[in-house]
């Protein structure tokens, strides 16, 4: 179950509506050239969106999920029938643009207990410019294990771009690009001729048809042209995570009550309510999400801070490395057989003399 929290977090402004979302699109994607075009509109979501490049943000979710599994292929439970949920997690993401550092502390806030908020789960990721780990542990009577890494020495872009992503959240279900890269390859977009009133705010309302689905998006031009509102739908031959949806299937998101805050010069989005349903050909799954920032740090002094240092794999933790067979062990920093010879150093590298 961790792990579909772990994705719907990477893709937490998403949500989906049942209902269409609207109808055929007005006008060419540039629009017409006495009003604003959804191309001018991208460009400034994107310049905002730009400020952000290096950052800490902190955030808190909670969240409910609710499924009904009828097949164990690509079902994210792990279990057959109906199941139900509760959430809650912390995290921090930081990034420079191109390393990026996530961490996720994690429990079940419901009656069960399952994991209990004092013995959470724990995951980490890492790209360190030359390194890939993805580190788990805790949770339930695994809580006092040292936990398990996996290392792959190769470029990991996928999920780099979806934790860079994260980081305001405007990515979505079954995407792995922000929404303007996915807009601007749209068959048809269009800017309704009336905005419209989101959370106090007059808002342009963009539609669009693309290769992932049908969107309709809330752009708010007192807000960094965030995205205030958003709701998609994907159905049959639509592409999620980069495979068509079969027939009968289908997925819609819904992202409201988006709050903003200004910092250092950049809107950001800092609170918002996200709703999931997805019907698959191995069940249904409904999933609805609030997530508030708690701090955010823009252009900070990374290096210094050692934010993309790896320094949270106790000793002990089992390491695979892609590429390397056998199982080694975590030891202050490093990949050791059990004979104690070092097999990967993952220590920083000291910078060379002059």
């Amino acid at each position: 179950m961790f792990c579909l929290l772990k994705n719907v977090l990477v893709v937490v402004l998403i949500c989906w509506a049942p209902a269409p979302l609207f109808g055929a699109p007005k006008t060419p994607i540039d629009g017409e050239p006495n009003r604003i075009s959804v191309s001018q509109l991208l460009d400034k979501y994107a310049a905002n969106q730009d400020l952000l490049r290096s950052i800490i943000i902190k955030f808190q979710t909670s969240g409910e999920f609710y499924g009904n599994a009828t097949s164990l292929e690509g079902n994210p439970t792990g279990k057959l029938g109906k199941s139900e949920e509760k959430r809650e997690t912390l995290s921090e993401i930081r990034t420079d643009g191109n390393r990026v550092a996530s961490r996720l502390t994690g429990w079940e806030s419901d009656d069960r207990g399952l994991v209990p908020k004092d013995k959470p789960e724990y995951h980490s990721h890492l790209w360190d410019g030359n390194c890939w780990y993805d580190y788990s542990r805790g949770g339930g009577r695994s809580y006092d294990s040292a936990g398990n890494v996996w290392i792959d020495r190769s470029k990991k872009d996928d999920m780099r771009r979806s934790l860079i992503l994260n980081v305001t959240a405007n990515a979505f279900y079954g995407e792995r690009e922000r929404v303007d890269a996915v807009l601007r390859r749209a068959d048809v977009a269009s800017v309704r001729d009336e905005m419209e009133e989101i959370g106090g705010s007059k808002c342009y309302v963009i539609d669009a048809t693309a290769q992932c689905g049908k969107y309709t998006i809330w752009i708010d031009p007192e807000h960094g042209y965030n995205i205030a509102k958003a709701m998609i739908e994907k159905r049959e031959k639509d592409i999620v995570y980069g495979t068509p949806l079969r027939k009968g299937e289908h997925a819609s998101v819904l992202l409201e009550n988006v709050r903003f805050q200004k910092v250092d010069g950049a809107w950001i989005p800092v609170e918002a309510d996200i709703y999931i349903n997805r019907v698959a050909f191995n069940g249904s799954f409904n999933s609805k999400w609030y997530r508030k920032v708690t701090d955010v740090i823009l252009n900070p002094d990374h290096d210094k801070l050692g934010s993309f240092v790896q320094d949270d794999i106790k000793n002990g933790a089992l390491v695979l490395v892609v590429g390397v067979e056998g199982k080694y062990k975590w030891r202050d920093g490093k990949v050791v057989d059990e004979n104690g010879r070092v097999i990967m150093d993952c220590r920083p590298k000291k910078p060379a003399k002059k």
